[in-house]
Parts: C-alpha cells; structure tokens; sequence
C-alpha cells in the first residue's frame, strides 16, 4: 500500500507572485505584503505556527478572510488542527487567485479524514484553476490509488511527470507505483532522480533506502540511512529501516535498541509492530508476540505472513488448541503451505490426537499445490445471495458472494458476479484479480492469465505470482512459469519462497549446482533453517554434485527435525542408497517413504 509521505507544502512560486499582485491598495500595504512573503516561506518549510501568525498580521493589516483562507487552512493542517482547518476550508470561499490552493487544501484535508468522494470533488474544483500543476496532480493519483482506483492513480503519476520532470514528490510517486508492479530494482532510478534534484529530502531518502534493502545491497543502504540521521538526527523511519537489517542479519539485540531509537515516533505503523513482534517471538516472548500477531491479523485477515506468524507464535506459546481451533480450517484448503500443514500437524500431535497429526504431517511433505484453490467465505452462500441481491452495487457483497460461489464449485455464476464488479469497477486491482481467479476456476486458463497480467502491471505480490505460475502451468507453459519466476526473484532477491521455488524447479532438470546454491540462499531467509523440505532439497542437490558425506548429514538433519515427513525419508533413504554397506537401511526410509503416499 503507498502511504502519503510527509507533508510538504510547496506553493508553486508563481502562482504566489501573482497572488501578491492581486491584493488590494491599503494602508501599510508594504507590512502586509511582507507578512504573506513571510507566512508562504513559513508554509514551505511547514511551519504551521509561523505561517498562521504571519497570516494574523496580513489581516489586522485589512487582508480579507477569502484571500487567506486557503493559506490558513493549510497552517492549521501542519499545526494538526483538522477541525480549524475546516472552519477556514469548508467554506470555499476563496479569493479568485486562491482557488487552486483553496480547492487543493480542501482536499488533503477530506482524504486525510477518509472522505473520498468530497475529496474527488474538492480536487475536481481545484484543476479548474491549477491544471497544469505537477504537485496536484500527484495528490490526485494518491487519492485514486486509495481509492482503489490503482490504474488512474498510474496516469496521474505520469501526467504529473510530463507536466514537471523535475518534480520530486512525482518521481517519488512513480517509484512507489513501479516498486508495487516490477519490483525496487524498477523503482531506485526514480528515486535517484529526485535524490539528485533534493539530496536531503527525507521521504526520498527512505523510500531509495527500503528499495536497496529489499535488493539486499547492505553497503549503500548504510550509507543512506546514515545520511538521513545526519539531516534529521531523530528521524524514525531511518532507525526503523537499520533495524530491520539488523533483524534479517540476526542481530536481534542491535535490532531492539535501533527500533528503541524510533522513540515512538512510529506508533501504530503495521510494519513497526510486525518487527516488534518477530522479535518478541525470537526472545521467547510468546504471549507479546501472539497478542501482536493477533491484533495485526484481525486488522489484515488476508494477509498470509501475518497468520503464518500468529501460528507460530501460538505453538512456541504452547496454546495448541486454539493454534487447531483458529487454523485447522485454513490447514484443511488444498493450497496451504507445508509450513502451516506442519504446524498444526505437531499442535494435533501434542494434543493427542495423531491420527489428525499424520494427515497434515503428510500433506506438508508432499508435492505444492499447482493450480489456484477458491478462498471461502465462512458466511453461507444463500445468505451472502440474499445480502447481494439487496444491494449489488456494495462492492464488499458482491466479493464476499462471488467468493463463496466459486468455493461452493458454482463457477459459472461465480464468474457473471466477479465480471459485473470489474466492469464496474475497471481501475481496481482487486476486482480485476478476482476476475481472474474465477477465469481460472472456470478453466479460461488464457484470460485468466491475461488478467493477471493487468493485475501484475499495477503490483506484482506474491500470491499473483503463483497464479501467474499455475495459469502458465494449467497450459503447459513450464519455460514461460519458470522465466516468470526467475524475472520476479531478480527484483526481490531476498525472497526465500522464490528461492526456495526455483530450487525445486532446478532439482527437477538436475542442474544440480544452481538448486545447491538456491537452496541455501532459502534457507538463510525467514528461518529457512528449520524447514525439512529445504534441508531435504539441499541435500539431494548436494548428493548431485556427488558431496555425499555432506548430503548425508543434511538429509538426517531434515529427518530428525520432522521423522513423520514423508519427503525428508526419501531423501535419506536416496542418500543411504547410495553408500556402501547402507542397502537395508535405504530400504527401509525408502518404504517407510512410499507407505506416506511419497
């Protein structure tokens, strides 16, 4: 999600000249004119106090309310003052040559409070009077992306550009878009561009260095995040960002006492509290982190990471009849990760019950899943039938009801209903997906995909990733699913799940080398160490390469970390095979491998 950066209030230059022009004769007309010189520099350095004492001045000195509404509201918004700033907003009585920035002031001032439509409205009103400007332009492309109208705010960006090359907060805003489609690799030239125009500009600085984070270049990340505490020396978001290079380096201890230094000034940010979280969890903080992991989860059901981590969180907690009662349904869908299928595979085993624990300690160690499998709804179908039919035009009706009929194996209606929201809704990524996920299921495999790509060109997540792969899978496209992989690990070097991915793909050409060399760079992100299939892969990529001591060792590691996987027993028993005098034993993990379905 692009968040809005910081607050900084340029005034176009000449549109403030020729405010200046415009004013009326009056007494001390030179006292006047200073104080709005001094309260549009106080703007620009987002000085909300000294602009609105400035602004004070310019009307004792006979300055009508109209001419500095707009430059009054903008002050009170700096000073935090959102209730102020409407008095002198909501009005919209702005003196002719203020009406752009009444209007645009207007505006921030609705999407800051979650009014998106007034916000539309109020930008509409300010292009009259300031269509060629750049900085409008980019505020109106963060008003459609969070309103979910994704390929809008793309066209905004750009008209932005085109209108001002050199406008920083537009090179930042593409950076952002092109980071969410192909990656930070795509976004660092923009932001480089505006670094030269502005090479202390803090949200520039931030968003360069996250990028060279996620491409895991350690030297130059240092390097600017240092270069931001030394123009800002408390600014948070730099400690934030060291933190979290120090947490992926497993330097927890260094990890907690830069997050310290953020002195709270990010609060309530999600990423913050998901570090905050991990690293609670490895300091053997289980209760912290569970209520961290549980509070992130309700605010963002959908997103994967989160869940996987309360899970983990509640069986490091020991709480494994609620990790079962909160997860076994999402362990029981086709496509849920070995990982999740483990965990509730070793809850139900210390529950007792090891006939449930044998079923998804056995799926964990089978094949991943290759094709798309419908999210349910827990609300039945008639009922979500009923509530759409009320209203169809609810956008949350009718995705909750199309899901539900396609997990239900109703396709085809399932596919009207997701059809009619993109038609309705055509620059939003989501219905887009959802569009093409029930292509999918009705076995489009081609439209599917090329809806997908649609979706990819405004953000390329990970789930869309692998519907991308299974759709080019469905059509046999195996060379087209495997260049599609490798294109999206360039950009997110640090990814181990793709890693993990091109691993595999590698094992099954036998180039033994680069599923070697790819597993253990898996195995060094997100606590790959501790993933038996990983340890299994690597070390029949070991065995490959003919290092069979070394993939002996690793393939009995992956056996004891997990003795009821399937995969990690037939690994050692391909290993043993191949080593003098360990026939009988072979045998027997390659039985025992075969009885698990392997």
């Amino acid at each position: 999600m692009i968040s809005r950066p910081d607050s900084r209030w340029v005034l176009a230059p000449l549109l403030a000249v020729a405010a200046l022009a415009t004013l009326p004769a009056m007494a001390g007309e030179d006292s006047v004119k200073a104080a709005l010189v001094a309260a549009r520099a106080a703007l620009k350095r987002n000085d909300g106090i000294a602009a609105e004492a400035e602004l004070n001045k310019a009307l004792e000195g006979g300055v009508s309310r109209a001419y500095v509404a707009a430059w009054m509201g903008r002050a009170k918004l700096l000073q935090g003052d959102s209730h102020a700033a409407r008095d002198w907003l909501a009005p919209r009585q702005f003196a002719p040559s203020m009406r752009g920035e009444g209007f645009r002031t207007l505006g921030e001032l609705e999407l800051g409070e979650g009014n998106l439509d007034a916000a539309g409205k109020a930008y509409d009103r300010a292009l009259e009077s300031m269509k060629g400007d750049s900085g409008l332009w980019v505020d109106i492309g963060r008003m459609r992306y969070r309103g979910g109208e994704q390929n809008k705010a793309i066209d905004a960006a750009r008209q932005a550009l085109r209108l001002d090359p050199q406008n920083v907060r537009a090179l930042e805003f593409r950076g952002q878009l092109l980071r969410d489609s192909g990656g930070p690799a795509a976004a660092l030239p923009y932001f480089a561009r505006g670094l030269k125009l502005a090479p202390d500009d803090l949200p520039l600085l931030g968003e360069f260095a996250g990028s060279l984070g996620e491409l895991g270049k350690g030297k130059a990340f240092l390097l600017t995040t240092r270069h931001m505490i030394k123009v800002d020396d408390r600014n948070a978001q730099a400690f934030f960002l060291q933190s979290v290079l120090a947490a992926r380096a497993g330097n927890d201890d260094l990890a907690r006492r830069l997050l310290w230094r953020t002195r709270d000034g990010l609060r309530g940010v999600p990423a913050v509290r998901l570090l905050q979280g991990v690293l609670d969890l490895r300091a053997g903080n289980n209760s912290t982190a569970v209520e961290a992991f549980d509070e992130l989860s309700r605010e963002q059901p959908d997103n994967a990471r989160i869940r996987l981590l309360l899970a983990e969180a509640l069986a490091q907690d020991g709480a494994y009849r609620e990790l079962v009662e909160r997860f076994a349904d999402l362990a029981d869908r086709a496509d849920a990760s070995p990982y999740l299928l483990t965990l509730v595979g070793r809850a139900q085993e210390a529950l007792g019950d090891r006939a449930s624990a044998a079923r998804y300690l056995d799926r964990a160690a089978g094949p991943l899943p290759r094709s798309l499998v419908p999210r349910g709804e827990s609300t039945g179908v008639e009922v979500l039938r009923a509530r759409w039919m009320s209203d169809p035009d609810i956008v949350k009706n009718s995705i909750a009801f199309s899901r539900a009929l396609l997990a239900n194996g109703q396709v085809a209606e399932g596919v009207q209903v997701a059809e009619r929201l993109r038609s309705n809704f055509p620059g939003a990524a989501d219905l887009q997906l959802l569009a093409a996920d029930s292509r999918f299921l009705a076995r489009d495999h081609a439209g599917a995909l090329a809806l997908y790509r649609q979706s990819a060109a405004i953000r390329l997540s990970h789930p869309l990733l692998r519907r991308m792969i299974a759709a080019h899978l469905a059509m046999g496209q195996d060379v087209a699913a495997r260049a599609l992989l490798q294109s999206y690990f360039v950009q997110h070097p640090l990814d181990g799940e793709a890693a993990a991915m091109l691993a595999e793909e590698a094992l099954t050409r036998k180039d033994w080398r680069r599923a070697n060399d790819l597993f253990e760079h898996a195995m060094v992100q997100g606590g790959g160490q501790r993933d038996p299939r990983l340890l299994a892969g690597l070390a029949l990529a070991r065995l490959g390469l003919g290092d069979r001591n070394g993939a002996m060792s690793i393939a009995s590691n992956a056996y004891l970390m997990q003795r009821m996987n399937g995969y990690s027993a037939f690994v050692l028993g391909q290993v043993l095979a191949t080593m003098p005098g360990k026939q009988v034993a072979a045998r027997q993990f390659l039985s025992k491998s075969a009885h698990m379905g392997i």
